[in-house]
């Protein structure tokens, strides 16, 4: 079973952050959960899934590596469902840096591939209000981002 974790203070925009490691949960609550985003957590593909049926979810910030599930097979799920197709989906992955992986996960519909460990300022340069650069440039493109990352975790 997964876990999930939400801030109580009422915000505008839900934000989905997978991994699998709990301090890596906690680090980006601590990032993001204080801005404009309805910060929540889980700990699972399995869950991650769960939380997408049950909340209406604007941003997944998705681990690579998981056990069972990992993130691609939860990308691809998610781009199997017509109420999630379109919900971007950011990778993110402390191993997974070869280029196959990336463009495996451009592949599988990310609209960004982060590298661990990142910088906390991303905060207010990509999840600024609704200021966050969708822009969906053809009838069955996905959403793009224009995303810069630098050290967080390890």
């Amino acid at each position: 079973m997964g876990r999930t974790q939400a801030k109580s203070q009422p915000r505008t925009r839900t934000l989905l952050v997978v991994d699998d490691r709990e301090a890596n949960l906690v680090a980006m609550e601590a990032l993001l959960g204080d801005g404009d985003w309805q910060v929540h957590t889980v700990n699972s593909g399995e869950a991650a899934l769960q939380a997408l049926l049950e909340l209406d979810v604007e941003l997944v910030l998705l681990d690579v590596q998981m056990p069972g599930m990992d993130g691609f097979e939860v990308a691809r799920l998610m781009r199997g469902s017509p109420h999630t197709r379109y919900t971007p989906i950011i990778f993110v992955s402390a191993i997974a840096h070869t280029r196959e992986s990336v463009l495996r996960g451009y592949a599988t519909g990310a609209v960004d591939f982060i590298l661990k460990p990142f910088d906390p300022l991303f905060r207010d340069e990509k999840t600024k209000g609704s200021r966050i650069p969708i822009v969906i440039s053809g009838p069955r493109e996905k959403p793009k981002f224009g995303l810069e990352w630098g050290k967080v975790f390890k």
